[in-house]
């Protein structure tokens, strides 16, 4: 950034000025700073930035709002997809066919339930029968196009959506700890010291406490069931945010435009799995508040009280681990299958072999089953060793296979084993096929797992990538075509001085600077004074630094407009203006004063060991940096914004500026006339000496023949155009024609 300082109010800053400024002390007269202007290579990361805080500002919302815009990027995605579908080669890279156009938000608008008077025609400036990416955006700057949420949706969203507002996110955290709460107090009520021991004998309950909380936790579960049911019916599904590739899919299809009924939408919800999941969990609570009932099926009816903790898996963050498990095992399906195969085999065989040798024995006819031989133990009386048996485990072949399931897989509970001989055999063959059998698809599955994940690491960097390409075309597409869309935009972002007091200017600030941001859209109407304050909390920007942030800035601004009149040369129809450019007679002057700041983060903390007069000094020196756009751009020019410095507060995290700059708004169009001819600019007398003066005369009179030459080539090649696309669609009906 290179910093320029500007005098302003008639006078410089003086050295003691910027003492006073570095001490951060308050003044009669104070200093206010310094303008900065921004170097070229700054001015496309700053205008991205500000645009991405402008956007940040419309999403942050604490409940949803009932009229939610369409941003941008969805109208270049439709752009593209008409790209893609056409099939005839446009005469430019970026141009659709103006039917297709006219369908596309046809459809749009049926399905917004909002009808736009709008002609199509209007937006095919140049009558060529396509729509360049210019004229298509001017929809997006000529209609308000938004999406009007009815009142059920906006609560339905609120309860499901926890990324559609701030209040949604908290209704989401508060559920997810009730949940916790509630599956804890059901373990718990499992505890012996947690239960209460009735009188009669019969089954132990749970301690009041726990029941109250428990039925707390249902009562909050069944309220936030019920509103969901309640309000679904009447939820368009493809108007959420996190749905709009269905709303692109209906708006540039070619099928009938079906929207679903109130019956089938209720029906939807009802039958969808995780609405099952969450009516298990309260169904069995509600059914034991009306119904007593006792035994074995009411224990497996509490059980399922636990599915709640399933709704965890429905927030972003805990979703991820799962898709990346169900990938690598959708990946690794045929290693699991040979897997399951050789186990089963494994199974059949050593659970065969090991009941011949162990289960086919000495049949004992009192007991009726088969008895192996246990050991040999000493008879004194006949000084040998006899045979000691017992029943055999070994039943059968399904018996057996238990035991060989269980040595498979290495578990090895021993609760039956082979005695014999040749049953440690098997057994040991069978141990051995297992960790042969098991280490195998090992390999596999692990070289698929970290496949998976690397994969999902770059589809994530891919996403982000995407999201910057968008906000970076975003930023051209408003610097280009709309640059009006940041004329309210106001950024102010605070920055630590190092604790030096000015710093040097000569450089931008270092990320790690960056204590925090805070954004609004001034009121500036074109017949009303404003005067504002504006408190406004300070959030982190990941664009500059990944940092958690706090504190709170007050700004105060007084808006004077200036009448349309005195705007010189603004003079009727003489003028091409369209009637949706809002900001197009913009013109007065915005008086932006910076109240202070409190309750700042602190990038200089002091170690354990500092003493108390050290530890003052260890305190952040903070600064504002106020971002405006107070001027139109030059057409083809960079939109560049007006940035203003302000005095550094020294070693303070509560700020108190005061310091005013006043910024001059002016907006207007540079006046342009409609079809006059070239004006040619009176001849000089002949008889003057001054050669300058002929020799400009002759200049614009040449460069005045240009341009009346460079405007009947364009009615020519227009008129051109327009016969080769006759003669096209009579070459198209000859061979029609011809093929019948």
């Amino acid at each position: 950034i290179e910093l320029a300082e500007f005098p302003r109010h008639g006078a410089r800053m003086s050295v003691e000025a910027q003492a006073v400024a570095a001490e951060g002390e308050n003044d009669s007269n104070p200093v206010i700073g310094h303008r900065v202007r921004l170097g070229n290579n700054d001015l496309e990361g700053t205008n991205k930035r500000i645009l991405a805080s402008r956007i940040r500002f419309n999403r942050n919302h604490f409940f949803i709002p009932r009229d939610q815009p369409v941003e941008l990027v969805f109208f270049r995605l439709m752009f593209n997809q008409l790209k893609s579908q056409c099939k005839v080669v446009p005469p430019e890279d970026e141009a659709v066919p103006m039917e297709c156009f006219a369908r596309v938000f046809e459809r749009f608008f049926y399905l917004l339930k909002e009808p736009q008077n709008f002609n199509v025609k209007d937006y095919d400036e140049d009558g060529d029968g396509w729509v360049t990416w210019s004229e298509f955006f001017q929809i997006y700057r000529d209609q308000d196009i938004t999406v009007r949420l009815s009142l059920c949706e906006r609560i339905f969203y609120t309860l499901e959506d926890s990324d559609s507002s701030a209040f949604a996110n908290i209704v989401s955290m508060f559920v997810l700890a009730v949940i916790v709460v509630s599956s804890f107090c059901f373990v718990f009520s499992t505890v012996h010291i947690f239960q209460i021991l009735p009188e009669d004998g019969s089954e132990p309950k749970p301690v009041e406490a726990l029941q109250r909380i428990d039925s707390v936790c249902l009562v909050i579960f069944c309220v936030e069931y019920v509103l969901r049911l309640a309000t679904c019916w009447n939820v368009r599904t493809e108007m959420s945010r996190k749905n709009q590739n269905l709303l692109l899919a209906k708006v540039v299809g070619y099928g009938p435009v079906k929207l679903a009924s109130p019956l089938i939408r209720l029906l939807r919800f009802f039958f969808s799995p995780a609405n099952l999941v969450d009516l298990a969990a309260i169904f069995p609570g509600v059914l034991g508040a009306f119904v007593d009932i006792q035994g074995g099926g009411f224990v497996v009816l509490r059980l399922i009280r636990l599915t709640r903790l399933f709704r965890v898996f429905k927030s972003r963050s805990f979703i991820e681990p799962i898709i990346i498990i169900g990938r690598t095992l959708q990946q690794s399906t045929s290693a699991l299958y040979i897997l399951v195969f050789n186990l089963l085999l494994g199974v059949v065989i050593s659970g065969s072999l090991i009941y011949i040798v162990e289960g086919l024995g000495q049949w004992d006819e009192d007991t009726q089953s088969y008895l192996r031989q246990k050991g040999a133990i000493w008879n004194k009386t006949s000084g040998q060793f006899e045979d000691e048996m017992e029943q055999t485990p070994f039943a059968s072949i399904p018996h057996s296979f238990w035991w060989s399931l269980v040595t498979i897989m290495t578990v090895g509970y021993g609760d039956h084993y082979p005695v014999t001989g040749m049953g440690k055999v098997i057994s040991a063959g069978t141990m051995v096929f297992s960790l042969v059998m098991l280490a195998l698809p090992v390999g596999v599955v692990g070289g698929n797992f970290s496949q998976v994940w690397a994969d999902f690491e770059e589809d994530k960097q891919r996403e982000q990538q995407m999201i910057l390409e968008e906000q970076r075309f975003v930023t051209t597409a408003m610097q280009n075509l709309a640059p009006e869309k940041l004329a309210r935009m106001m950024l102010v972002e605070i920055w630590d001085d190092n604790g030096i007091g000015q710093d040097s200017g000569n450089t931008r600030p270092h990320p790690f600077r960056f204590m925090g941001e805070a954004s609004c859209l001034v009121e500036v109407p074109m017949d009303e004074v404003v005067t504002k304050t504006v408190t406004m909390g300070l959030v982190g920007n990941p664009d500059i630094v990944q940092r958690a942030v706090k504190g709170k800035i007050v700004v105060k601004y007084i808006w004077t407009p200036c009448s349309r009149a005195t705007a010189p040369g603004l003079t009727g129809k003489d003028l091409i203006r369209r009637p949706s450019e809002e900001f197009s007679d913009l013109r007065g002057s915005l008086q932006v004063t910076i109240e202070g700041a409190s309750g700042l983060l602190n990038l200089l903390t002091p170690s354990s060991s500092t003493s108390g007069s050290e530890k003052r000094k260890h305190v952040s020196s903070p600064y504002c940096m106020v971002f405006l756009y107070p001027q139109r751009p030059v057409d083809g020019a960079v939109l560049r914004p007006e940035v203003w410095r302000t005095p550094t507060a020294r070693r303070t995290l509560n700020p108190s500026w005061r310091v005013t700059d006043s910024f001059n708004y002016d907006w207007t169009r540079t006046p342009r006339p409609v079809d006059d001819p070239p004006l040619l600019r009176p001849k000089e007398d002949p008889g003057c000496n001054g050669c300058d003066l002929a020799v400009e005369s002759q200049s614009d009179l040449i460069l005045d023949q240009a341009l009346t030459l460079l405007r009947e080539l364009h009615l020519e090649l227009k008129h051109v155009r327009e016969t080769v696309k006759k003669v096209g669609d009579r070459v198209n009906a000859l061979d029609v024609a011809a093929g019948e």
